[in-house]
């Protein structure tokens, strides 16, 4: 998903109608959304309502590593658009699990591996024992911000973990745990759905239990 104003910024679509993102560079009431569907087709939608809520503000950081904003669409997504479940639980061991994190310079996927995921953040870490997936690993940059972070499920889905919120040289970067904001994040998708369209669209929640493995 790509803001189209005067920089790149991202989200993960998680109904067809709403979409996540970081608070500090999320999506505003007005902005135009484009993705790319599989077939190379532009889908375009416009941010209609937005609901935002922040967390900590850490020592020398302009922003809250545990804050999300949702936004509403005009219209809804189409089918072949993805829309993601979001990871559920918080205790369940992640660590060195393979992670896909979205970057925006230079508009590519990595790989990393999951570092830690605590009740307010999850953090991404070179693969430094995993070969093949350090082949594909990047460092997460401050210009990466809001590039959605994923896992893979057993299905081989990828499913929503959070949003990049740190970076720099040598950090896999990392982000807001989704799953300790999941009853805000409910709340609020409840809430931009009942004041506008009305459709009844609220997030799929996965409870992750098992992961699809990535090439070791």
């Amino acid at each position: 998903m790509t803001r189209m104003i005067f920089y790149f910024s991202s989200g993960a679509a998680i109904t067809p109608r709403h979409i996540i993102c970081t608070e500090h560079i999320g999506q505003n009431v007005g902005d135009h959304l484009t993705w790319i569907a599989a077939d190379g087709t532009l889908v375009t939608r416009t941010v209609i309502d937005v609901r935002a809520f922040v967390g900590t503000t850490y020592p020398n950081s302009p922003s809250q590593l545990d804050s999300f904003r949702i936004g509403y669409l005009n219209a809804d997504l189409p089918v072949p658009i993805t829309k993601y479940a979001i990871m559920a639980d918080r205790f369940t061991p992640l660590a060195n699990l393979p992670a896909i994190t979205l970057h925006h310079l230079p508009h590519e996927a990595a790989v990393a591996n999951i570092s830690w995921a605590i009740a307010d953040s999850t953090g991404f870490a070179r693969p430094t024992n995993y070969p093949t997936r350090l082949l594909y690993y990047q460092d997460a940059i401050s210009g990466d911000s809001s590039a959605p972070c994923f896992v893979v499920s057993a299905d081989g889905s990828l499913v929503y973990v959070t949003s990049l919120v740190f970076g720099g040289p040598g950090s896999g970067g990392s982000g807001p745990s989704v799953s300790g904001r999941i009853w805000q994040i409910m709340t609020a998708c409840r809430e931009l759905d009942e004041g506008n369209a009305d459709l009844g669209y609220r997030p799929t929640l996965l409870v992750f239990h098992a992961h699809a493995p990535l090439a070791s």
